[in-house]
């Protein structure tokens, strides 16, 4: 089987006792998801002041690399599982990397996405290959929770984010305010949970524009003046930040259905906004927690809370300045991308002396558990 894999090869100092680390990494697909948890990551890593020498680059490859590490996004084929088997017999140590919760995918998501991970094939595959690797890596301390069920090493790698993909935004005065959006059809009950709230801003301030990038649910249009109405791709991610840019948001919204699948997310949209010091109106909960209420953002749950913050920030050029330039700071601060390199190297060390299970042979592909076992997962 082959893979278009991203590999680094790291030379460190002294200091570090002359690590050299190699990695493989084998996104499934180049999408915000793998941007955010290997590419970004990898190139970051080169930056690190340990290492001496490096390689990164583009590869095809079908053959283990003995004493590498290989790190796979959302494993569940047989065929990927054979794989992990391999690459270990080869004396490679291998890491599950997981960003979302795979047992709760709700039927009003995408629905490609709905039909393949209630598939008891694509779960029972996905956790078989979860036990079979040396570690799994995840986003969030909600997501480690569900996936220590299934390997005794869970690692949380948080999302972070460059700020320099972004422009901040200088707020002014001026006759139209945009408040904006980005996602996919994944967030349709996500938007929907504020349709009275946008409803009621829209008619309490004509002056609102309200600008998606990405899906709007049919029943918003009549309120969207724009969107794109198509999944993001971030294949070409230099065209992400600019396209964001062009909408030119005042405000960002960032709502989040109370479902189990939410609560394992991580605050991407935030970030992203932040990185542009644009104010964001979120929804209260776990994920946004964070968010220090009136300073570097706003929480809300009911439909008065979204409407009279929003309000808030429509009718203040100086509050919308303020929480924008503290939300830009708060990014820089506690969810730069420098941050991960460390951290993503001293679990690789850990990850390095940790046994290889037995040497394992191809075996026929056999489900662990029954399609009743697996809806209890929760």
């Amino acid at each position: 089987m082959q893979h278009c894999c991203m590999e680094i090869i790291l030379n460190f100092g002294a200091r570090l006792r002359g690590l050299i680390l190699k990695v493989i990494w084998k996104p499934r697909e180049i999408s915000g998801c793998s941007f955010y948890r290997v590419l970004e990551p990898a190139k970051w890593l080169l930056h690190h002041p340990e290492v001496t020498d490096s390689v990164f680059d583009n590869l095809n490859t079908e053959s283990p690399i003995p004493g590498s590490i290989l790190v796979v996004l959302r494993a569940n084929k047989p065929e990927e599982y054979e794989e992990i088997i391999a690459w270990q017999n080869a004396g490679a140590k291998v890491v599950y990397d997981l960003d979302d919760d795979i047992f709760t995918v709700p039927e009003w998501t995408s629905p490609p996405i709905y039909r393949y991970w209630s598939n008891p094939d694509h779960i029972q595959g996905a956790i078989r290959c979860m036990r079979q690797a040396n570690a799994i890596t995840c986003s969030t301390e909600p997501l480690r929770k569900v996936l220590s069920q299934f390997n005794e090493i869970v690692y949380v790698l948080p999302n972070r984010i460059n700020p320099d993909h972004f422009i901040p935004k200088t707020p002014v005065e001026r006759e139209h305010i945009v408040i904006g959006w980005m996602g996919s059809s994944t967030h349709y009950c996500d938007l929907m949970s504020i349709y009275d709230a946008l409803h009621a801003i829209v008619k309490a301030r004509p002056r609102i524009i309200l600008r998606f990038l990405g899906y709007c649910p049919e029943p918003l249009r009549p309120l969207v003046q724009y969107f794109t109405n198509g999944d993001l791709s971030f294949f070409t991610l230099k065209e992400y930040p600019s396209r964001l840019r062009e909408l030119d948001f005042d405000i960002g919204i960032c709502p989040l259905w109370n479902h189990p699948f939410n609560r394992c997310k991580s605050p991407i949209k935030y970030l992203e906004f932040g990185a542009m010091s644009v104010p964001v109106v979120a929804s209260r909960g776990p994920v946004f927690g964070f968010i220090q209420e009136g300073k570097d953002g706003f929480l809300a749950k009911t439909t008065s809370e979204w409407v009279d913050k929003l309000i808030a920030l429509v009718d203040s050029v100086a509050l919308r300045r303020q929480i924008g330039q503290a939300a830009l700071r708060r990014v820089h601060r506690d969810f730069h991308i420098r941050e991960d390199s460390q951290q993503r190297i001293s679990f690789y060390q850990q990850i390095r002396a940790v046994s290889n299970l037995p040497l394992a042979t191809s075996s026929p592909y056999r489900p662990d558990f029954s399609k009743e076992e697996i809806w209890k997962i929760h």
